[in-house]
């Protein structure tokens, strides 16, 4: 049976030695900053997102935007254009990798990041976009709900995803670089395989695509 794989971004799609949560952290404090977004604004934010539980950095933007989704795009456009994608390295192999997965599986790309960060990391990544890149491009705005986001960590945001495309948990294998959401993946009984600096995307496509062994196979 053909299985829907989600592949997250960041760390996935490139190790985030080359890009960090600190380089989008500081990201989002000097675009704040030069929005004019006050340290009592800024505060009150925080402790608004976290008073709602609502998880993950893009939530606590959208509070600061105060729920308007235009401000909201147009904070996280500015604030992702004061992160340096130069240090993100061309992987033509991962990219053949990625569209030769889609002939045994369907493939989406699932980011807890907004897409403004998605399109600048295939361009430096494979050089396309998402119209051009052949797999399916989603991002946290995709798993809002009763208007907060939920990411792949919280208690639902995942069973969110899956409604949004039309699959059922058991259908999908989340591919992810944090343990915390291959666990919440595998509590909905959706499969789930973790990237390491040793278990990279890149191999781990190699494997779906590499013919089978026979147990028996070369004995006579």
């Amino acid at each position: 049976m053909r299985k829907t794989l989600i592949l997250d971004c960041d760390g996935v799609l490139y190790p985030t030695t080359q890009i960090s949560l600190r380089d989008f952290v500081s990201a989002m404090k000097r675009t704040a900053e030069a929005r004019g977004v006050s340290a009592e604004e800024y505060n009150r934010a925080s402790e608004a997102s976290l008073a709602k539980n609502a998880k993950g950095m893009f939530n606590f933007i959208l509070e600061m935007a105060h729920g308007d989704k235009k401000e909201f795009d147009a904070f996280c456009t500015e604030m992702f254009g004061r992160v340096d994608y130069t240090k993100i390295t061309r992987d033509d192999v991962l990219k053949k990798r990625l569209l030769e997965a889609r002939k045994t599986n369907d493939v989406v790309i699932l980011t807890n990041n907004h897409s403004a960060h998605l399109e600048k990391v295939l361009n430096a990544r494979f050089g396309e976009t998402s119209e051009t890149m052949g797999i399916p491009c989603y991002d946290i705005r995709s798993t809002e709900r009763d208007g907060m986001f939920h990411p792949k960590q919280s208690d639902s945001g995942l069973a969110i995803f899956a409604e949004r495309i039309g699959k059922k948990p058991a259908e999908c294998v989340l591919v992810d670089d944090t343990p915390a959401n291959i666990k919440a993946a595998k509590s909905i009984g959706m499969g789930g395989y973790l990237i390491t600096e040793k278990n990279t995307l890149s191999g781990y496509l190699a494997s779906l695509s590499a013919p089978r062994v026979e147990k028996n196979a070369g004995r006579e």
